[in-house]
């Protein structure tokens, strides 16, 4: 809202100021101007993060209160695309039990994003996400169903390690398994 138009318009005076200055400053794009807090779907858990200069969110905290739970990933938070999360904000988080990453945020996983997620037993990722990168989901031993329309790279060892899965039913859309995605 209006605090964010605050903030942008401080940013863009201090910059002019530099610039006029002779002093270069090129932010980084991934740069924040504010917190937000997103209550979880359920209400019993929360996400944070941080809304970036292109308006957009990037998560970078899961608050579970040390229960297992039912994660959603929403796509929008206040009319802003929840566009990211921090390369190690779900890693060995022994406290999700689920998780469903809706379509029209998140559009990239990290390497070993959900890596030892030990009480995960199922993912569910809404079309838009293209591709699981190298051990996404490697050792998340509760692993028991996955959902994964619209992928079209399954990458390496994403989900080696003991897990609980049994069967896989692998999209059409896929082109291309990793090595050891299964191992």
């Amino acid at each position: 809202g209006d605090e964010l138009k605050s903030k942008v318009f401080a940013l863009t005076a201090v910059m002019l100021l530099m610039a006029a200055a002779g002093v270069a400053m090129t932010p980084a794009a991934s740069a924040a101007i504010g917190d937000v807090r997103i209550p979880g779907h359920t209400g019993d858990y929360a996400l944070d993060g941080k809304v970036q200069l292109d308006g957009t969110i990037r998560l970078n905290t899961l608050i579970t209160g040390g229960v297992p739970r039912d994660v959603v990933i929403p796509s929008t938070c206040d009319g802003k695309r929840i566009s990211s999360f921090t390369s190690t904000m779900f890693q060995g988080n022994p406290y999700i039990s689920s998780l469903l990453i809706k379509a029209g945020g998140v559009e990239y996983i990290y390497d070993d994003s959900f890596k030892g997620c030990t009480a995960l037993t199922s993912i569910a990722i809404e079309p838009g996400i293209s591709e699981l990168p190298y051990g996404a989901f490697r050792d998340c031993t509760a692993l028991t169903s996955i959902a994964i329309p619209g992928v079209t790279i399954i990458g390496g060892y994403v989900f080696a390690g003991r897990t609980a899965l049994t069967s896989i039913v692998i999209p059409d859309s896929v082109t291309r398994i990793g090595t050891c995605a299964f191992r």
